[in-house]
């Protein structure tokens, strides 16, 4: 009879044996049909609980587990390739690696790798920020730092996000979520785009800041490069498949894990074996499979209710992402129709300035052109005294129209500067020469101090003249006995550049601390009574003060009651190639030289729609001795220039209104440049537009000077002067001269 002490020894030995034969099979891996391994290399990238490796440097992670199980069944030797995600993409579309898990599937990557048919599971793309920055919308990233995966679907879909909300960002790339996350923490970066596993598993590790940015819902699956291991593909389908339709499957055991990490792990494969060999030794077989299915019953219903909620959750996320994604559409929306009306606002500004500048000019023009017909019809000492008045209203209405465009312009950001070689002290002399009658009238010394290198220097010496001589007018008009120093002294400002200051000094009545705050506001004086007594819109200071903004300095004053003023602007310049040379006369400054022959006789084409600025311009200029024919428009012009052009004497010079009915001077002068006889011929704009890209167009289009309305009748002579004695060696120079004249 056996005893119980032998029946114990030899139950141990059984379990032993059931052990072995487990582990056996383990490393075996259940080959079919005793074939080699297949080998198979995985790529391995850090993105816990996905794909990751664990604290012993072994590789782990949802796909991991369900890869080890497919290799385990189909007899495949895993060997696994350690690279970051961009790296790991190369190699797997190289052919280096044979397949890479936790693939988002987009219609790009389609291009160059293929994916199984079942998904392992299903992800979204959100934004983390840091605890201290708060964001709501696309909106509140703009200008942030952000860390991004370098290669992933989230680098080009927030950067097509933010495209299309017109928003900047600065992109931190980074090899791994793991360094993204460091970098939010250690302030490199103001917030990351991760995705839903990854930010569940690490984002209370790093402080990080859930957003309600959710975007790029995905499924995840093993990719393989294109055209290679279709064969591997269909066998993971075929696994998944199976596993999915049953809640016991590893499947469903590795999901739990990942979306648990911080249960226990699952007891190694080899284990069960280990427990089935003991309990055949213990004799307690029964009671052991009683507790068994318990357990089971007990895990399958956990992760039956698990995947009910994870399901539940993607359908609420799913829901969220497309409101959210209505939300970003409306606003990119709202954006783009608050962008859209605030250009078509600039482009009704531009073009009613455009229109008040023709509408106040135009008539401007005939008033003073009558004017100076009347005055030279012969007068009588006493209507000779009317008429100057009158006159000089004109211009002084003239002068405030014209301050008022030009600071319409300017906010409009119509005003472009010019960037002309000058010198420092020709300009502050010529001001100084500007105002010495008007000084001398009233008594007033004008003194100039000028401390610059004599370098030359580049910039708009016309609006810089127009600044200091708004200085030099004002302190003439507040200032009674003494004198007027204008100054000028250069600084350096960088390699390129000097910063100068310009000062006008005055002994004037002064200005009182509290007005002037706000003096160089526009439309201010330093107190009504000062308007009623020297007159003044007060628009000359504002102006001043904006055109030194433009280049890039400011504009200020020191100043007492009764003691005097002293008004300041600076500009920056760019330093010029060496000393500063005279500026050859332009068209503008050389109409005022006498001229070496006549104009009688030379024969002229006046096109003007007007009647009034017609008849005022046809009779000064036959008072000139010209020969002169009429075109009411641009079509009329062109016929009779064509016509002229056919004969021994084609027009001399040709004055074109821009702004007419049907045709208007711009396409006139374009097409009077395509005959022959008038490549040549000087065409001067008669223009009462003030913007300088309507001065362009009329450049474009061939013409070779501007006059801008209202213009002096003897400065109009003059200009016909210039261009008859000088056509020759101007000739073809249409497209390069300067305008001249006008605001």
């Amino acid at each position: 009879m056996v005893s119980g002490r032998a029946v114990m020894r030899i139950a141990f030995i059984l379990g032993g044996l059931f052990a072995l034969l487990g582990a056996a099979r383990i490393v075996a891996g259940d080959r079919p049909g005793g074939l080699p391994a297949r080998p198979v290399v995985v790529g391995l990238y850090e993105n816990p609980p996905k794909v990751h490796s664990d604290a012993a440097g072994r590789p782990a992670g949802l796909f991991v587990e369900l890869i080890e199980a497919v290799a385990r069944a189909e007899g495949w030797q895993l060997r696994y390739a350690r690279c970051d995600w961009a790296d790991c993409l190369r190699r797997l579309e190289a052919g280096e690696i044979d397949l890479m898990p936790d693939v988002a599937f987009t219609e790009e990557r389609s291009r160059r790798f293929d994916f199984h048919a079942v998904s392992v599971a299903s992800s979204w793309s959100q934004v983390y920020s840091r605890e201290d920055v708060r964001v709501q919308s696309l909106a509140d990233l703009a200008g942030r730092r952000i860390a991004l995966l370098r290669g992933g679907v989230q680098e080009q879909e927030i950067g097509r996000l933010m495209a299309e909300a017109q928003l900047q960002y600065q992109a931190v790339p980074v090899q791994s979520l793991a360094q993204a996350y460091e970098a939010v923490a250690a302030g490199r970066a103001d917030a990351v785009v991760t995705n839903s596993f990854s930010a569940a598993l690490r984002a209370s590790e790093f402080r990080l800041r859930e957003t309600p940015l959710l975007f790029l819902a995905s499924n995840l699956y093993f990719a393989a490069a294109k055209g290679r291991h279709a064969d591997l593909l269909a066998r993971i389908d075929a696994r998944l498949a199976a596993w999915r339709q049953d809640a016991d499957s590893v499947y469903f055991d590795a999901l739990r894990r990942a979306l648990a990490p911080q249960q226990r792990e699952r007891l190694a494969p080899w284990v069960p074996w280990a427990l089935a060999g003991a309990a055949l030794a213990l004799l307690l077989l029964m009671l052991t499979s009683a507790w068994l299915r318990w357990t089971v019953a007990q895990r399958t219903a956990a992760l039956t209710a698990a995947q009910h909620a994870l399901q539940a959750q993607q359908a609420a996320l799913e829901r969220q992402v497309a409101e959210r994604t209505a939300e970003l559409t409306a606003a990119n929306r709202a954006l783009r129709q608050a962008r859209d009306e605030a250009e078509a606002a600039t482009r009704s500004k531009s073009a009613f300035l455009a229109n008040m500048s023709h509408e106040i000019r135009t008539p401007m023009n005939a008033v003073l052109g009558t004017l100076y017909l009347l005055r030279r019809a012969g007068v009588t000492p006493q209507q000779a005294g009317q008429l100057d008045t009158v006159v000089a209203a004109s211009r002084h209405l003239l002068g405030i129209i014209d301050d008022i465009l030009d600071l319409s312009k300017i906010e409009a950001g119509q005003m472009a500067l010019e960037q002309t070689t000058m010198q420092v002290g020709a300009l502050v002399h010529g001001v100084a020469a500007m105002i010495g009658a008007r000084a001398a009238e009233k008594g007033l010394s004008v003194r100039v101090e000028v401390a610059a290198s004599g370098r030359s220097l580049v910039g708009d010496p016309t609006r810089l003249t127009q600044a200091l001589l708004n200085y030099a007018s004002n302190a003439i008009k507040f200032t009674e006995r003494g004198g007027i120093v204008l100054r000028a002294h250069e600084e350096p400002a960088g390699e390129r550049h000097a910063l100068v200051r310009f000062e006008v000094e005055d002994t004037g009545i002064g200005v009182a601390p509290e007005a002037a705050a706000r003096l160089f506001a526009a439309f201010e004086q330093a107190d009504s009574t000062t308007t009623r007594r020297y007159g003044g819109t007060g628009l000359g200071l504002a102006i001043t003060r904006k055109i030194a903004q433009m280049f890039g300095g400011e504009a200020g004053l020191r100043s007492e009651p009764g003691g005097g003023s002293t008004f300041w602007f600076t500009a920056r310049l760019a330093l010029g190639d060496g000393l500063a040379e005279p500026v050859p006369p332009s068209p503008a400054g050389a109409a005022v030289r006498p001229s070496a022959q006549g104009l009688r006789g030379a024969r002229v084409l006046l096109v003007e729609d007007e009647p009034v600025n017609r008849l005022v311009a046809l009779e000064v200029l036959r008072q000139a001795g010209l020969l002169v024919d009429q075109a009411e428009n641009g079509e009329q012009a062109f016929a009779l220039a064509q016509q002229r052009s056919g004969t021994a004497t084609p027009y001399a010079l040709i004055l074109m209104d821009v702004q007419m009915p049907h045709v208007d001077g711009v396409e006139a002068a374009r097409r009077i440049r395509q005959l022959e006889a008038c490549r040549d011929t000087p065409i001067i704009a008669l223009t009462a537009n003030v913007f300088a890209d309507d001065r362009e167009r009329c450049r474009a289009a061939g013409m070779n000077d501007f006059l801008s309305k209202p213009f002096d009748p003897e400065a109009l002579v003059a200009r016909i002067r210039y261009w008859l004695d000088n056509g020759g060696r101007v000739a073809g120079a249409h497209t390069a001269t300067s305008a001249s004249g006008g605001a």
